[in-house]
């Protein structure tokens, strides 16, 4: 059975957030910023530590941070890039 993105996320950002909350999965609706108190450098740090784990060069990529506002935006962020790697690498 394949983890789905939004697991994968939850899993990374539990190394980052304080207090995650305890229902799986995780509401895609959930705000990055108010319901999980992530800072901008928190952030970036969580989307290298996923762009390892989707085989990512996030370096490479180009995105704007602000439009992260829930998990959701973050798992389908990080869907997108994948697929662009995985087509350049075609």
């Amino acid at each position: 059975m394949e983890i789905s993105s939004i697991d994968r996320v939850a899993s990374v950002l539990a190394e980052y957030v304080a207090v995650m909350p305890a229902n799986r999965p995780l509401p895609a609706v959930l705000s990055l910023r108010q319901d999980l108190a992530l800072e901008s450098l928190a952030l970036v740090s969580i989307l290298i530590r996923l762009g390892n784990e989707f085989g990512i060069d996030i370096g490479d990529q180009e995105f704007d941070l602000g439009n992260l506002d829930t998990v959701g935006d973050l798992a389908d962020l990080v869907e997108k890039l994948a697929l662009v790697a995985t087509n350049e690498n075609k």
